[in-house]
């Protein structure tokens, strides 16, 4: 019993330094500055409560919230319209106009001949139409800047169908450690359980008579190591989830 007290004593010590450099890690990633006295909402440490979906689902979800994604969706359609520009600049602007004007009113200037300088303001019937070319024909120097558009357009999309890769690969990893961790939970919650009927068992048998302190001693450790594990678990369990909600781009299901 000693030597398990001196090895629970080191692990002690150790979850205390453990949880010193968390909360200093806690403070830095509010912003608060050194030495700022805040507190922690303590409750237990239980597994988030939610159902992992299919592969697929985290996958869509991750394309159309990912800020990354969204930039180089972006950046392609930019590219995209430059190259469109450059093409129409190819060839000269063209544009047509027309006018239709008329006046009438119940006054009139008498003697007015269309020869006169002087044109009666307020009766009078004006049309015009016009047209504008105008361009610069630059044949080799066009073809290199459509080029030049295009071979952008074309690298960007390229990066962005490894992007998408890379994402989708980036995402699968979080989804399987989610998966992995949830097993482990489910095993470690399983040795607890059996863990306990040990012990129960064994306190039974020492009671009437037919046990040793010895198996009493050792189902206790492993009542105590058993549940360090679970809780070990639960901890690895949400922060995988956790991860899995930042590599899709949602809030993690913890926050909400």
């Amino acid at each position: 019993m000693k030597v398990f007290l001196f090895d629970l004593e080191k692990r002690l010590a150790e979850a205390r330094q453990k949880e010193a450099i968390a909360l200093e890690g806690l403070r830095v990633q509010m912003g608060l500055s050194s030495g700022t006295v805040f507190t922690v909402y303590s409750r237990k440490l239980r597994p988030v409560k939610t159902d992992l979906n299919l592969f697929d689902d985290y996958m869509q979800v991750a394309l159309k919230n990912r800020p990354d994604v969204k930039l180089l969706s972006t950046g392609l359609e930019v590219k995209k319209n430059q190259y469109l520009l450059e093409k129409r600049k190819f060839f000269p602007d063209l544009g047509a106009g027309a006018f239709f004007e008329i006046g009438r009113t119940a006054t009139t200037i008498q003697g007015v001949t269309a020869t006169d300088d002087f044109n009666d303001p307020f009766n009078f019937t004006r049309a015009g139409i016009g047209v504008q070319l105008s361009g610069r024909f630059d044949f080799h120097g066009g073809n290199a800047r459509i080029d030049k558009a295009r071979s952008e357009y074309y690298k960007l999309n390229l990066e962005q169908m490894i992007a998408k890769e890379a994402v989708k690969l980036d995402v699968k990893d979080a989804y399987l450690k989610a998966k992995t961790a949830q097993a482990n939970l489910g095993r470690a919650r399983k040795a607890e359980k059996t863990a306990r009927q040990l012990l129960f068992l064994t306190q039974s048998n020492y009671d009437i008579g037919v046990g040793e302190q010895k198996d009493l001693v050792e189902a206790l450790q492993m009542v105590l190591l058993t549940r360090g594990r679970y809780f070990e678990s639960v901890f690895d369990y949400n922060s995988a989830l956790a991860v899995l909600d930042e590599k899709v781009g949602v809030l993690p299901e913890a926050a909400k």
